[in-house]
């Protein structure tokens, strides 16, 4: 019985298709395949692949659960999601999650996406923005992980131990415009034989990408600014919440904007050239082309920088400057009001007056 695992990368549509596979799960079971909602966290599995990776008796409730869940549902084969599983694979102690579900008795089938790189930064960039959990600049965040980064020649390793029970795709121009879901749901339809049934899934999800950057530069200097502004940490919910502040302001007072672009071409050939032989060692490996064939016009393409300190941008500064002053004055009443509606919610008394 195969267990299909997802396996990212970060950035190559696995948001999309965790919220596809978290939302049609009973349907997908339907056709026997099992995506598990009980055990998962944020629509994925990230929290079991952790637990079993440090085997912290923190997880071991985590583990029990899932363990339980797919005992007691039907099903011809598994279906498991968590980008963060790519993370651990590119290193040499490999994912334990892989030898977990095969003594389980499950043949496990790892799927990966590969993205080219400058692209790929830019994405990571902008999420880490979005967030608030970054406020330098993009060449900062190079360098910040310029020792911790992972060539893809880390998985070299991996294609000689599990062979064709790991799959290589590019994330490339083409599969953008025909959707990660598609993509990956066709490639379940193979191995199941389920004769079309299952990529038909990726319809429910079409005109529809979650966690995809589209914000624009006067947006990414107001996040950039309220979060150097406002003191102390933040929780998930409290900087979701600041960031949907910040959108609907900016989209209020400045409209529609181009996406964001930190690239030069300058830069983005530097990167290109830094993971070259990496990228060429992966490709052959799994695809038997170079990097440049799988990946077509994303390779050598040029950039034009749209940061508004690199533009110098005089109005957009002056309208991202007036929404930081205005956005961090008002944030300390929205985090308190976010605060005793969780106080409220986890306080039996409160619950229950």
């Amino acid at each position: 019985m195969y267990c299909f695992i997802h396996a990212g990368l970060h950035k190559t549509g696995s948001t999309s298709l965790q919220e596809l596979f978290f939302q049609n799960a009973k349907a997908l079971q339907q056709e026997g395949l099992l995506y598990p909602t009980l055990s998962a966290r944020h629509r994925q599995h990230v929290g079991l692949a952790k637990a079993l990776q440090t085997r912290s008796d923190d997880g071991s409730a985590l583990i029990r659960a899932f363990e339980a869940e797919i005992a007691t549902q039907s099903h011809d084969a598994l279906l498991l999601s968590a980008e963060w599983v790519s993370t651990v694979m590119s290193k040499p102690e490999g994912s334990r999650l892989v030898e977990y579900v095969r003594a389980l008795g499950y043949r496990p089938v790892v799927f990966v996406y590969l993205r080219h790189q400058p692209q790929m930064t830019n994405s990571q960039y902008l999420q880490g923005v979005r967030t608030l959990n970054f406020s330098g600049s993009l060449s900062e965040l190079i360098e910040s992980r310029r020792e911790t980064s992972t060539d893809n020649k880390g998985f070299l390793p991996q294609i000689e131990s599990l062979g064709d029970d790991i799959v290589f795709r590019p994330f490339n121009e083409q599969m953008r415009r025909g959707g990660v879901e598609r993509d990956f749901l066709t490639a379940l339809d193979r191995r199941l034989d389920r004769q079309g049934r299952l990529a038909a899934f990726a319809d429910r999800s079409q005109g529809k990408r979650e966690n995809v950057s589209t914000e624009g530069p006067i947006l990414v200097e107001v996040l950039r600014g309220m979060r150097r502004r406002i003191e102390g940490a933040l929780s998930r919910r409290e900087r979701t919440l600041l960031a949907r502040k910040a959108v609907a302001m900016c989209t209020r007072r400045v409209g529609p904007e181009p996406t964001y672009c930190g690239l030069d071409t300058a830069l983005a050939q530097s990167i290109e050239e830094r993971h070259r032989a990496a990228n060429d060692a992966i490709a052959r490996a799994a695809w038997n082309m170079s990097w440049e064939d799988a990946f077509g016009a994303d390779v050598g393409r040029t950039y034009q920088c749209n940061d508004l300190h690199v533009t110098g941008n005089r109005a957009g500064l002056v309208a991202a400057r007036a929404m930081i002053e205005r956005l961090v004055t008002l944030a300390p009443g929205w985090i308190e009001t976010l605060r005793q509606r969780q106080a409220s919610e986890t306080d039996p008394a409160k619950a229950f007056a």
